[in-house]
């Protein structure tokens, strides 16, 4: 069993062999074949291989040249043929006519033969209507003031009655302020059916007063008038002088005036707001009684009419014994 193992085995290495010999011999042929060809054909020559060496670069170049035309130029759209159209010739706008009573532009076919003003003639006054004409004459001085009048003046005296104003027409308000605009007036009164009003005492100073319609219109003219200062009350303190001396009994006297309600005498040894002493009388003169001794201020005042309040003479310093 051994034996025919063994002789199999070395059938196959022979047939194997025989089978590398017949490929080797067949390789052989075919390589001596294109030698042949290389030593006896046309690539032998050199030069000839340089012109087909050549010859194949420029087909190749040609090819991808070719190929690149074909694949953009397709993709381009087809133009169009370009026709020539004559020009379309516009008529000129015609220019609009002129205003009525305007004159024409020169050089146009209207303004031939006619001439043209410099200047246009001024515009023709358009009168107002009848109906109101008649109203704006209402309106001027639909009323009318009496008095005062601007320019009037008064003193201010609360001795006096009070001042009258007066007008002619029919109004609802009567305004008084301290400026000819009327901003924020003084005072503003209903006088509607009335043709006067009494304003009791106006401080001193420039007064503006008018008279308004329901809708504080002014109907009428401005006017001014003036108040002026009261006149100070001419009161003057005659004994004791400046630093003359008094004692219990002593008298003290001063000059009195008209239109005085009282008198008073003041002394202090400190001011006048709370002082020490103080008498009243309406008389011009008076005695001191139960006033201690040492040095004071003394001064007369006057409660005036004219103004409604005191007047003071300038104080003086005595001393009480």
């Amino acid at each position: 069993m051994i034996g025919q193992g063994n002789t199999q085995h070395d059938d196959f290495e022979s047939e194997n062999l025989e089978t590398n010999e017949v490929g080797i011999g067949a390789t052989d042929a075919g390589t001596s074949f294109v030698s042949s060809i290389f030593s006896e054909g046309m690539f032998a020559d050199p030069t000839k291989r340089r012109y087909l060496i050549f010859g194949g670069i420029g087909a190749a170049i040609l090819i991808v040249f070719g190929a690149a035309y074909y694949f953009l130029g397709s993709s381009e759209p087809e133009s169009l043929p370009i026709v020539d159209t004559p020009p379309v010739e516009q008529a000129p706008p015609e220019a609009p006519p002129p205003a009525e009573g305007m004159p024409p532009e020169a050089g146009s076919e209207m303004a031939e033969g006619v001439p043209v003003p410099e200047e246009l003639p001024p515009p023709e006054e358009v009168a107002m209507p009848q109906d109101m004409l008649m109203n704006a004459q209402m309106m001027e001085g639909a009323v009318s003031i009496i008095s005062p009048t601007s320019g009037q003046s008064r003193d201010y005296d609360q001795t006096m009655g009070a001042a009258n104003f007066s007008w002619d027409g029919n109004a609802t308000y009567i305004v008084f302020a301290r400026n000819s605009a009327f901003q924020n007036p003084y005072l503003r009164l209903n006088v509607a059916g009335r043709n006067s009003f009494d304003f009791q005492h106006p401080f001193p100073g420039r007064w503006f007063w008018r008279l308004e319609d329901a809708d504080t219109n002014p109907i009428s003219e401005a006017a001014s008038f003036t108040v002026a200062q009261a006149m100070r009350r001419n009161v003057a303190l005659s004994e004791p002088t400046d630093g003359g001396s008094l004692s219990s009994g002593s008298t003290v006297a001063w000059s009195g005036d008209e239109k005085v309600a009282y008198y008073r005498l003041e002394l202090t040894t400190g001011n006048f707001a709370m002082p020490t002493y103080r008498f009243s009388t309406v008389n011009t003169s008076m005695q001191l009684a139960d006033v201690a001794a040492g040095s004071y201020q003394l001064r007369v005042g006057a409660f005036s009419e004219v103004t409604g309040r005191w007047e003071y003479v300038e104080p003086i310093s005595v001393t009480v014994q």
